[in-house]
């Protein structure tokens, strides 16, 4: 699944490339048209993590929003990159996985991802709201949510393997 790429200098034709997998990289997001996208994130020993997300597209890359605190932004935070593909509400993948590299945005790119993702999930998120206030009335003794935005982009090149991590501290 995961290619090591070779070394290689820059060259004419290596930035040529990149150049076209870049421009190509907004076609390749025609594939992400549904409601959930399946964002998988490594741990420390490379194992990988499935989560579904709802997305918004962006141009050229795609958006989700997500807690602060969440398992999947604490190992994107370690290491940007991951695996996305569209998929169920329950994570079930629906199409083809393809690496791609995740940054989270700053708190001012915020408001806007959240607009773009209220316009797209509006009638869903009259479902969803009611149930997490319910839910937030069992758990008191847990801090309100603050959410980050994720910034999306298709790798231009597959990523390497996760090195594991008791493989770093060895070496």
């Amino acid at each position: 699944m995961h290619a090591v790429p070779p070394t290689t200098t820059a060259s004419a034709a290596h930035v040529d490339g990149l150049r076209k997998a870049r421009a190509g990289s907004a076609r390749d997001l025609s594939a992400f048209g549904g409601k959930y996208l399946s964002v998988t994130t490594f741990r420390g020993d490379g194992s990988p993590v499935a989560t579904p997300v709802w997305f918004v597209r962006d141009c050229d890359r795609l958006l989700a929003e997500t807690d602060r605190d969440s398992g999947k932004i604490r190992r994107l935070r370690r290491d940007p990159r991951a695996l996305i593909a569209p998929c169920t509400a329950m994570g079930r993948l629906t199409g083809e996985q393809v690496d791609a590299r995740i940054e989270i945005l700053p708190d001012l790119e915020r408001v806007r991802a959240e607009r773009l993702l209220k316009r797209k999930y509006r009638f869903d998120r009259l479902y969803v709201q009611p149930i997490r206030a319910i839910q937030s009335l069992f758990q008191r003794d847990r801090k309100p949510e603050t959410p980050v935005i994720m910034s999306i982009e298709i790798a231009a090149q597959p990523a390497e393997a996760p090195v594991p991590w008791t493989d770093r501290v060895a070496a």
